[in-house]
């Protein structure tokens, strides 16, 4: 921290020891040595202590607001940002804090209208201080939590604005006005957007950079040039994104396609270890639901390359999120299958994965999964009529995935190209 000044070792608690009634700076410097030395505990504990003493004390909130958010428990430095906002109402540097901490503490209560409120209550008073065209951009993710995606793309535009008048590099507003098209599923329009910022702006190592490849591949595939977009995908990572999030991102939707298309080719093989490796070596600084979803994604693709017993060991880690989140749902259905050969529970749990997905695109392509590799899997116990009903099933469902589509069709003119089958001899 850059406010702290540290001293030589033993200095602070001689100095607590002989003072009557401790500064609170010297908390602050005792706290920033426990930081030091990866004691965020005793350093939180600390840095409470020199609150305590001296609440309007900006150096020591600020610190401990820093230190909570970093240790993703931002909720508990609300209060002690509000007091000091009662009497230091000029520092941007604690209307940012408590911004950011009441953003933070209602995205973990799934958007708290009340948390959110307090957000955007303290970005104003830290706009009306300083116009900021960062600030634009946060007020829009607030909204956008909040529902108000209207008055978010107002946000994000003005935003976008300030900084490309000031010849700024405006990516990071840009990639929060492509999630909103693509959830308009306005895909033609991002994707003329997001390429003409590509083209126009060189790779660098920044977050909004490599979100805006993924919102281009993101929209390459919902204009059914899957190719194209895994394409994007896999330059980009060839060329080093710079960014563990994304990167890990870009892993995680070539990984899902290729275990579609070709789950044992060799390049799919090395992706699932990429992928393994980074999560496993993350150490806290992906979000939860991230690794999650990578989790998710690496079982889904030892599953479709006929690895149970991998997929398996992955299983306990996704024990939360079946019957709340589909994906993970349907990976257990496909688990029953691949290993058991249990269609009925396999149909069982793709159907809860259906009835908990958000859209219909995504629930006809949960089912469109499901007839499909239940058709693989009564193809190869050799019963052809009930495959051929499921692959039949794949084709009806509409907005599914062209690939599925492309398959069913192969294995349909496979069965009629065969010979036909005669029912065996009936007893008299």
């Amino acid at each position: 921290m850059s406010h702290v000044t540290l001293a030589r070792g033993g200095d602070f608690r001689v100095a607590l020891e002989e003072t009557e009634v401790p500064p609170s700076s010297l908390y602050v410097n005792l706290a920033a040595a426990y930081w030091r030395l990866g004691n965020s505990d005793k350093s939180i504990h600390t840095l409470k202590r020199a609150v305590a003493i001296e609440p309007i004390n900006e150096n020591a909130v600020v610190f401990l607001a820093d230190a909570l958010h970093i240790l993703r428990r931002s909720e508990e430095a609300i209060p002690y940002l509000e007091h000091l906002t009662e009497y230091e109402r000029a520092s941007e540097r604690v209307w940012s804090r408590a911004a950011r901490a009441c953003l933070d503490a209602a995205r973990t209560k799934r958007n708290d209208v009340v948390l959110l409120d307090k957000a955007r209550i303290a970005m104003r008073h830290h706009l009306a201080l300083h116009d900021h065209a960062e600030l634009w951009n946060d007020l829009g993710v607030v909204e956008f939590f909040a529902g108000n995606k209207d008055a978010a793309l107002r946000y994000f535009s003005q935003s976008l604005k300030k900084l490309d008048d000031l010849r700024k590099d405006y990516g990071l507003p840009l990639s929060n006005v492509l999630v909103l098209a693509i959830e308009d599923k306005r895909y033609d329009n991002a994707y003329a957007v997001s390429k003409k910022y590509l083209e126009e702006h060189s790779p660098d190592a920044s977050k909004a950079y490599a979100k805006i490849i993924l919102q281009h591949a993101v929209c390459l595939e919902a204009r059914g040039e899957w190719e194209e977009g895994i394409r994007v995908l896999e330059d980009a990572l060839r060329k080093d994104v710079g960014n563990l999030e994304a990167c890990v991102e870009m892993l995680n939707q070539i990984v899902c396609y290729y275990a579609f298309v070709s789950p044992q080719a060799e390049e799919n093989v090395e992706y699932v270890r990429q992928l393994r490796t980074l999560i496993e070596d993350s150490d806290g600084d992906l979000p939860d639901i991230v690794v999650a979803r990578s989790t998710n994604n690496i079982a889904f693709a030892y599953l479709k390359a006929g690895n149970a017993a991998d997929a398996e060991a992955l299983l306990p880690r996704l024990s939360q999120a079946i019957g709340k989140d589909p994906y993970s749902t349907a990976t257990l259905g496909l688990y029953h299958l691949i290993k058991h050969g249990d269609v009925k529970r396999t149909e069982e749990l793709y159907t809860r994965a259906v009835s908990i997905a958000h859209d219909k695109t995504l629930k006809n392509r949960i089912r469109q999964t499901m007839h499909f590799e239940i058709a693989r899997f009564l193809d190869h116990t050799g019963n052809r009529a009930e495959a051929t009903r499921r692959y039949e099933k794949v084709l009806k469902l509409a907005n599914g995935f062209d690939f599925l589509n492309s398959q069913a069709n192969k294995q349909l003119a496979r069965f009629k190209a065969m010979p036909r089958r005669l029912d065996p001899p009936q007893k008299k």
